[in-house]
């Protein structure tokens, strides 16, 4: 009850019923969860954001125009959406993302506002080939994949009668937070501001 924030750093297994059970009091009570979730994703997790007006296909976003020199084609820089979000406004250089997957934030009802925060450029998409780490590449497929661009980061905010309404923020990348990348682009200022 006196957390400020919870973070969901790149779960690996389940959680537990009870704990998703606490979870679900803490955001119904104006909690702020900040949830950085890979492909492959335990199932309770995802199905728990999806609960909240996540959407979290099954797909990893490919971005080649923005990839790194000479990197592979999971690991790219992230794009703001359209309309900046206040979070990336402040960020000095663009964040770089490796192997993300796709992330969907829905606000179409009333109190509820949803943000995309960060995608592929218009080049990337979502793919949903399995073979694309095996394989080291990827080709898009309109039958199955998700055209660009694809959003990667967003928030879902709930309004509240008393002011104090729950947040929740969702990256579909949890390598941003490791050592190898924390330091690289602008993944520093953006998990900051995050």
């Amino acid at each position: 009850a006196d957390a400020s924030v919870i973070v969901l750093l790149g779960p690996k297994v389940d959680l537990l019923p009870h704990e998703l059970q606490n979870l679900d009091i803490y955001i119904r009570n104006g909690g702020a969860l900040f949830a950085l979730i890979d492909p492959g994703a335990p199932p309770s997790v995802v199905a728990f954001l999806e609960r909240y007006g996540f959407e979290l296909p099954d797909a990893v976003a490919v971005d080649p125009g923005r990839r790194l020199y000479a990197g592979e084609f999971v690991t790219f820089r992230a794009s703001p959406t359209t309309e900046a979000h206040q979070m990336i406004i402040s960020v000095n250089a663009p964040p770089i993302f490796s192997l993300a997957r796709v992330v969907r934030a829905y606000g179409n009802r009333e109190g509820v506002i949803a943000r995309p925060i960060l995608r592929t450029s218009a080049s990337g998409w979502g793919s949903t080939d399995t073979t694309l780490l095996v394989e080291g590449k990827s080709e898009f497929d309109p039958e199955k994949d998700l055209a660009g661009p694809v959003v990667i980061a967003g928030e879902i905010a709930y309004e509240q009668d008393n002011g104090l309404g729950a947040q929740l923020l969702v990256f579909g990348d949890s390598d941003i937070a490791n050592n190898k990348l924390f330091e690289q682009g602008g993944n520093k200022d953006l998990l900051v501001n995050a």
